[in-house]
């Protein structure tokens, strides 16, 4: 044997909870084929707490005493009991699944890519050859989507509106406030219960400013929260993106848009679960020129719209 590989039907690899998921594993077999002693599939979800190396030691020996992988989904298939000789060249073995929890108390959480949590679908192929030949492994990854967190509920917007001046600031890093620069600046965000297929928008505008901006940003920020012994929470803010709306000496007067497309896979619907959440923030960020930073920070709920135009085939 030479190969073998799980080829997914969908070529996105993307599919939503309850949805029948179908593919093939593509064996290649050296010249005589071989005699399998069994195929397995295995599918498997999981949220699970990680340490990327670059993360927070102290956090992650906390919580790694804590916090345990939560299993979504355990699926064991067996494709070929044992037996059957494969010929040499291309075999394709069907096999198909439904998207269903393991648990009908947790639902299948949607693919998350995060730095201290994950919820990762995976499926896995074990061919094994006999007593005198290496068994043969192999897995691929796919995405999970929940099909909407309401049904027929007109969910209204949420505009934020903000001002931010020197008497607004409320946490001041530096000890000498008077070298402050005086400013004026105001905007909104259109909502702040957002679809996450739709992009986050406003807008900025600064109306005075005695010291020259140097940058004007807008930060996407992921909350990560684990539970740990006490029932306490602990919880670390990271970027997920940064986008410039501004550089230089940013023109006074001038309304200013806020555009930002929630990237895939480090973005979920907002997550309450019983011992972890997943939570996302905005900051608007204003620098100046003399080394000033101030930060509005804006909390938001992130959802995914329930769309009966998006079907699936069963």
């Amino acid at each position: 044997m030479q190969s073998v590989e799980i080829q997914l039907k969908k070529a996105d690899r993307t599919y939503f909870s309850g949805e029948k998921v179908r593919g093939v594993v593509k064996i290649n077999a050296k010249q005589g084929g071989f005699k399998s002693s069994a195929i397995n599939l295995k599918v498997e979800g999981t949220v699970s707490f990680q340490y990327s190396g670059t993360s927070n030691v102290n956090i992650f020996d906390v919580v790694m005493n804590s916090f345990k992988p939560i299993k979504l989904i355990d699926l064991q298939i067996q494709l070929d009991k044992g037996g059957t000789k494969f010929p040499s060249g291309n075999t394709d073995i069907p096999f198909e699944f439904v998207l269903q929890p393991l648990n009908k108390k947790i639902p299948l959480y949607e693919t998350y890519a995060g730095v201290y949590l994950s919820c990762r679908y995976k499926i896995s192929c074990e061919v094994k050859m006999g007593l005198f030949s290496k068994d043969q492994n192999t897995s691929v990854d796919f995405t999970v989507y929940n099909r909407g967190q309401e049904t027929n509920i007109v969910i209204p917007k949420q505009i934020k509106q903000f001002l931010l001046t020197p008497q607004t600031l409320q946490n001041v890093i530096r000890q000498n406030v008077t070298g402050i620069p005086e400013y004026e600046i105001r905007g909104f965000v259109s909502d702040t219960i957002c679809d996450i297929t739709d992009p986050l928008d406003g807008e900025i505008e600064i109306v005075k400013s005695s010291s020259r901006i140097k940058s004007l940003e807008v930060q996407l920020v992921r909350v990560e929260s684990c539970s740990v012994e006490g029932g306490n929470m602990i919880k670390e803010a990271t970027e997920i993106q940064n986008i410039q709306m501004g550089e230089g000496n940013v023109c006074k007067g001038l309304k200013i848009p806020i555009y930002m497309i929630f990237p895939r896979l480090f973005t979920c619907p907002t997550l309450i679960g019983a011992n972890f959440r997943i939570q996302f923030e905005i900051n608007i960020i204003v620098i100046f020129a003399d080394g000033y930073q101030i930060t509005e920070n804006i909390p938001i709920i992130l959802y995914r719209k329930h769309d009966d135009n998006k079907k699936y085939i069963i």
